[in-house]
């Protein structure tokens, strides 16, 4: 477990405070809510019917 630990800290200098990195999410997120189609939208209303138990 010590090892993943110092893999993750490791990992974590290279990726976690790269500048880029957050706008490498921002343009994933956005590209696949595109892609997909807007499920996020597209689905709301199921979603709270499921969450409402209407």
């Amino acid at each position: 477990m010590v090892e993943f630990n110092k893999f993750l800290i490791n990992l974590d200098g290279y990726i976690g405070s790269a500048p880029w990195f957050p706008m490498l999410l921002i343009g994933t997120g956005i590209f696949l809510t595109v892609y997909l189609g807007f499920p996020q939208f597209k689905f709301f209303m199921h979603g709270w019917r499921i969450l409402t138990g209407i």
